[in-house]
């Protein structure tokens, strides 16, 4: 397991971290499965994120800190309610088809960040199932989200 180390100096703040798991995923032998990226901290998330215009990060920060205000009457006695409330709204993981990275990178600006954490999407599901060997099962997306075709009521 690697580790990235990330260091942020605001209260909600989006750090890019794609070249660094793709440099990582090019270190190791093969070139097909499956990474996943995890948070081990509950008071952050990951997501992925196409990068391609600035406003859409203000938009979610803005969304983030209008849905969960920095104090509102919390209980929580460390004074960080809502950070450990935006990380559950985010989530903890992204998975990522090492195939796609390579895909993605061509379709997405440079510093892009990816994620599917809301979903399960077909093509990551048709890409998963021809590439992995037929004993190994692949479920994408949320474990929460259920499939695309299906929603929740098939998780």
């Amino acid at each position: 397991m690697e580790t990235i180390g990330v260091k942020t100096s605001r209260r909600v703040e989006f750090v890019e971290i794609t070249s660094a798991v793709r440099q990582w995923v090019g270190q190791q032998p093969g070139t097909s499965g499956v990474v996943t990226v995890y948070v081990p901290h509950t008071t952050a998330g990951i997501m992925i994120n196409e990068n391609a215009d600035p406003d859409v990060i203000r938009d979610l920060t803005m969304q983030l800190d209008k849905i969960v205000p920095h104090k509102d009457g919390y209980h929580h006695a460390e004074g960080n309610a809502a950070a450990h409330i935006k990380a559950t709204l985010v989530g903890s993981s992204v998975q990522v088809i090492i195939e796609q990275l390579g895909w993605i990178g061509t379709h997405l600006k440079p510093g892009a960040t990816v994620t599917d954490v809301g979903s399960t999407k077909r093509a990551i599901m048709q890409a998963a199932a021809a590439g992995l060997p037929g004993r190994i099962n692949f479920i994408g997306g949320h474990p929460m989200a259920g499939a695309e075709s299906l929603g929740v009521e098939s998780a």
